[in-house]
């Protein structure tokens, strides 16, 4: 097996799902399994949520063509991970599939733990050690890592509505809002990286954060909080902030985050 291929197989995969006419506009679903092994099933995992959003098909008679649709997208990902694929809307009132209106896209994340225990959730087996102890069930709980960036314009027109003129030195009405927002008005910097252990992501957060201080305690994270972030200054005057943030989660087999939100 090729160094590349092995990473391939200890991936886990966020897939962008994008309005192509409103380009930013997005919601975030997974993580799911990137292993060889896995890729079929969790394809129609995908496939699945997507085809719900899209219950006109069903009623048309388009539903299995649509989620093979979906699937052979997906597999385009698996072979080219840093591609972009594209996906039909279909409208009722026409009956028909508009072609390529969808665009999805991978954020990829390489821990080798988390990679284990999705394999087990892909495979439909139980979690042992993996298992949440909160939830009944075969439910992982998993803790997401990102780095939003472009920030500024955004909290510019949250506080031209909000007629905040303090905004640049607010942190604390900054932070609010960003746990407020939409996703679609951040960018991504680098991975997604999802890790089973709290310790761990909290670790690999604060490598990106350094001193600065959590929004909220991090013991309340995973105990009535299930996002928390630190701002941190980029010296940058076009974006003088970037967003570090810990997302708390639970998946099973069948069902998967969605984040319309920062």
């Amino acid at each position: 097996m090729s160094s590349q291929q092995s990473n391939q197989d200890n991936a886990t995969n966020w897939i962008i799902l994008e309005d192509v006419g409103r380009p930013g506009v997005c919601t975030l679903y997974g993580p799911f399994s990137n292993a060889g092994e896995c890729r079929e099933s969790e394809a129609n995992v995908f496939a699945n949520i997507i085809r719900r959003l899209q219950p006109a098909a069903d009623e048309n008679g388009k539903g299995v063509e649509y989620h093979a649709e979906v699937v052979c997208a997906m597999e385009q990902l698996y072979i080219n991970p840093n591609s972009k694929q594209f996906l039909s809307v279909f409208l009722t009132d026409e009956r028909v599939f508009e072609p390529r209106q969808l665009s999805i896209s991978f954020k990829q994340g390489f821990q080798k733990d988390t990679a284990a225990a999705m394999r087990i959730l892909a495979a439909g087996e139980d979690l042992g050690k993996y298992k949440s102890e909160k939830e009944l069930g075969n439910w992982l709980e998993i803790y997401s890592v990102s780095v939003r960036i472009h920030v500024l314009p955004w909290v510019k027109g949250m506080a031209k509505k909000e007629f905040n003129e303090d905004y640049l030195t607010d942190k604390t009405w900054r932070c609010n809002q960003y746990l407020e927002a939409d996703t679609s008005w951040f960018d991504f910097e680098g991975n997604i990286e999802v890790f089973t252990n709290k310790e761990e992501a909290v670790a690999f957060a604060k490598s990106f954060a350094g001193n600065e201080e959590p929004n909220t305690p991090l013991s309340r994270l995973g105990n009535g909080v299930d996002r928390v972030l630190y701002e941190i200054p980029t010296g940058v005057a076009e974006s003088p902030w970037k967003l570090i943030t810990i997302d708390y989660d639970f998946i099973d087999k069948n069902t998967r985050v969605d984040w319309e939100r920062i």
